[in-house]
């Protein structure tokens, strides 16, 4: 009984250490990737997309998108690649599920909310052509 609660306790503390220190590193690489991306690739500006048509709206926003799929798949495999902490602290811990649910919150969440264009695109598709559209 006591040796089980050692153990719940254990991998407790290391999904916690887990979770904080993928937390930062998805910060970090998405701080990172985004402003290149955002400096390099996505710079249009909110006039040259309030011109787009529909349809090329649609067309560079599901572009974005594709790459930035590509762009997280790789990333994830990156961040995946680093050893966990708790793996090093605490014998006989096994990293679980955490490490996923910490890259789809903290970096994606992040990473996508940091496209400035995106977002734009996204209020302007629905203002535009799904709501007041006639």
């Amino acid at each position: 009984m006591v040796l089980s609660i050692i153990n719940i306790n254990k991998r407790s503390i290391g999904n916690l250490i887990d979770i904080v220190q993928y937390s930062i590193i998805c910060y970090i690489f998405a701080i990172v990737v985004a402003r290149f991306i955002n400096k390099y690739i996505f710079k249009r500006s909110k006039t040259n997309i309030q011109d787009m048509s529909f349809i090329r709206l649609n067309i560079n926003m599901l572009g974005e998108l594709i790459f930035l799929t590509i762009v997280f798949y790789y990333i994830t495999i990156l961040i995946e690649l680093i050893p966990s902490i708790s793996s090093i602290l605490i014998p006989g811990f096994v990293s679980s599920d955490t490490i996923e649910y910490t890259i789809h919150i903290a970096f994606l969440y992040l990473f996508l909310e940091i496209f400035p264009t995106l977002r734009y695109k996204i209020e302007l598709l629905g203002e535009k052509y799904l709501y007041h559209h006639k």
